[in-house]
C-alpha cells in the first residue's frame, strides 16, 4: 500500500454516530430511508462568514492554513474568519465547549473534516468537539499540506470525494481495500463510507472531474482495471480545478442572496437532476473559451487554446493594440453573459490583468 493519502476519512467513532443518526431519521422520516446523498442535500451553509478556531498550533501555522484556505473564497460567496490579528500575532483558539463553525485540531489520527453543516449537528458533533483534523500539522507539515488544506476545507464547504461522484463508476477492488485498510485499523463501514458511489440527489452531481481537488490519486492496485479505471489519475491534484470553482460559485453565488439549503436543493431541479456540468456552465469549457477569445482577438486563429498554460501566458504577448483589446473585452463579456445574463462586466476591470488566468478567474467571479 504505497499511497499514504488513502488514510483520509472519518474516524470509526464518528461513523457510528452517523449510522445512529440515519437510523433515527429513517424511523421518523421517509427521506431517511434513502442513501446518504439525501442527507447531504442539506449541508450547505446558510451564512456568509464561518468562524474557525484551532486546538493547538502557533501563529505561523495558522496563518499559513488561513492563507491557503481562503483560495475557496475567491469563487464562493463565503468567508472564513480565523480571528487572526497580524499585529498581535494571535488567532482564535479553541476553548472548552467551543461553538465555532469549524474547529480544527492536530492530535487525532488522519486528515478529515465534517461535510458542511454536519458540524452543526449536536448528535454528530457536540460543542467543543473537533470538526476537522490535520494530524501532526503542528509538529511537521507534510509535503502536500497545501493540497490537504484545500481538500479538507472543500469538505467543510459541502464538497464530497470526487471518486464517489454518481456520474462515474470507479471499479474499486473492495476486497483488497478491506484487507489493506484493516491493517490500518479501518472497519468495513469506514471503507464503504469513503469509497462507495453516491446517489444522484446532491448538488455535486456533475460530470466526473479528474482534476478536482476532491479527487484522490489512489494506487492502480486498488482498481479492478488498474490504470484503465476511469478514476485512476497518475498524481495528486494540488489546486482547485475550473470545475471546483464553478460549483463553489453555484453553491455560494455572488449574484444571489443566500436562501437556505432547502431552497437551493428541494426546489432546484436544474441542479438536483443535473447529469452534465455543461448544464451549469462547464468550468473547463469556460476557461478554454476565455483563452480562445484572447487568442482570436489578437488575430491568432491557429494556436490550439488547450496548448496554452493560462497561469504563465502573458496577455501582452498577444494583445498589442487597442482594437485587439476592445475585441477581447467584448468577447469575454459575451462569454460571461452566456453563463450569467445579469452579470455586470466593465472593460476597466480587465485593464490591469497581465496573464490569461486572471481573466479566467475574473470570469468565474461573475457567474
Amino acid at each position: 500500500m504505497k499511497n499514504q493519502f488513502i488514510f483520509e476519512g472519518y474516524p470509526h467513532e464518528i461513523l457510528l454516530r452517523l449510522k445512529a443518526l440515519r437510523i433515527s431519521q429513517s424511523e421518523n422520516n421517509e427521506l431517511g430511508k434513502s442513501n446518504k446523498a439525501v442527507i447531504e442535500n442539506n449541508l450547505l451553509w446558510n451564512k456568509d462568514i464561518l468562524s474557525v478556531s484551532f486546538k493547538g498550533g502557533d501563529f505561523n501555522l495558522i496563518n499559513n492554513i488561513a492563507t491557503v484556505a481562503q483560495e475557496w473564497t475567491k469563487y464562493a460567496n463565503i468567508k472564513f474568519d480565523f480571528g487572526i490579528d497580524q499585529n498581535k500575532k494571535t488567532f482564535r483558539k479553541w476553548v472548552n465547549g467551543d461553538s465555532s463553525d469549524i474547529r480544527i485540531g492536530f492530535e487525532d489520527k488522519g486528515y478529515w473534516s465534517f461535510v458542511g453543516t454536519e458540524a452543526l449537528n449536536l448528535e454528530l458533533c457536540p460543542p467543543g468537539s473537533l470538526t476537522m483534523n490535520l494530524e501532526n500539522f503542528n509538529i511537521q507539515l507534510p509535503t502536500n499540506w497545501k493540497r490537504l488544506i484545500l481538500h479538507e476545507f472543500g469538505h467543510a464547504l459541502g464538497f464530497h470525494h470526487e471518486h464517489q461522484s454518481p456520474t462515474v463508476q470507479c471499479d474499486f477492488d473492495f476486497d483488497k481495500l478491506y484487507a489493506d485498510m484493516s491493517q490500518l485499523g479501518w472497519s468495513k463501514e469506514q471503507v464503504d463510507y469513503n469509497f462507495q458511489q453516491l446517489s444522484g440527489h446532491g448538488l455535486y452531481f456533475t460530470k466526473h472531474d479528474p482534476l478536482s481537488i476532491m479527487h484522490y490519486a489512489y494506487d492502480e492496485e486498488y482498481y479492478e482495471s488498474g490504470k484503465n479505471s476511469p478514476c485512476f489519475i497518475n498524481s495528486e491534484n494540488h489546486s482547485l480545478s475550473n470545475s471546483d470553482k464553478v460549483i463553489a460559485n453555484k453553491a455560494y453565488p455572488y449574484n444571489k442572496p443566500l436562501k437556505g439549503d432547502y431552497f437551493r436543493f428541494s426546489h432546484n431541479e436544474e441542479i438536483s437532476n443535473i447529469s452534465s456540468l455543461a448544464e451549469l456552465g462547464d468550468g473547463e469549457d469556460m476557461g478554454t473559451r476565455i483563452i480562445e477569445a484572447i487568442l482570436r482577438a489578437s488575430g491568432n486563429w491557429i494556436t490550439d487554446p488547450n496548448s496554452i498554460n493560462p497561469t504563465v501566458e502573458k496577455i501582452s504577448d498577444h494583445i498589442k493594440s487597442q482594437h485587439a483589446r476592445d475585441s477581447m473585452y467584448t468577447s469575454v463579456e459575451e462569454i460571461i453573459m452566456d453563463y450569467n445574463k445579469e452579470a455586470e462586466v466593465h472593460p476597466d476591470d480587465l485593464a490591469e490583468f497581465e496573464i490569461f488566468q486572471e481573466v479566467i478567474d475574473y470570469a468565474f467571479s461573475k457567474i
